[in-house]
């Protein structure tokens, strides 16, 4: 019975090695440093780190609730970028993005927003409407319409 035991001992650890390569092995790094930017009042440019070296390809998916996201697109090897278009002046939409290969999907990058005519993330939104006027021969009095 112990030559058994042994040997279930044996298999067990075989198996578990197994599994765990191919689990693990091959499935790619996931992206960072995704950010997202308004480029006009109807695109989002984002922006990503690729940490693989295995990807088949990036997945990216949308949301405009934050929590909720579907497949927007996907883009080639090495690539780290992607526009989206014909999208909604004021809408806040999030992204978030993954490397896909034959072995697997990565974690999620973290989440990147925008909001095509106003501010993306970590940017504000220039401001409008710029005045000046003398108030006095030493005072200059400055007015803007602040946006986003």
């Amino acid at each position: 019975m112990s030559g058994g035991a042994n040997n279930d001992a044996l298999l067990s650890g075989s198996v578990h090695i197994t599994t765990s390569g191919v689990t693990n092995n091959g499935v790619p790094a996931a992206p960072t440093n995704l950010t997202a930017s308004a480029i006009s009042s109807s695109q989002i440019r984002l922006n990503w780190q690729d940490n693989s070296n295995n990807e088949g390809r990036f997945e990216i998916f949308r949301s405009t609730d934050g929590t909720t996201f579907t497949f927007r697109a996907q883009v080639g090897i090495n690539v780290t970028s992607f526009t989206d278009s014909g999208l909604t002046a004021g809408t806040t939409y999030f992204y978030r993005v993954r490397a896909v290969n034959s072995f697997g999907n990565s974690g999620w990058s973290n989440v990147a927003s925008a909001t095509p005519g106003g501010t993306s993330t970590g940017v504000p939104a220039a401001p409008s409407n710029l005045t000046a006027a003398v108030a006095s021969a030493r005072a200059l009095t400055c007015g803007a319409d602040q946006r986003g």
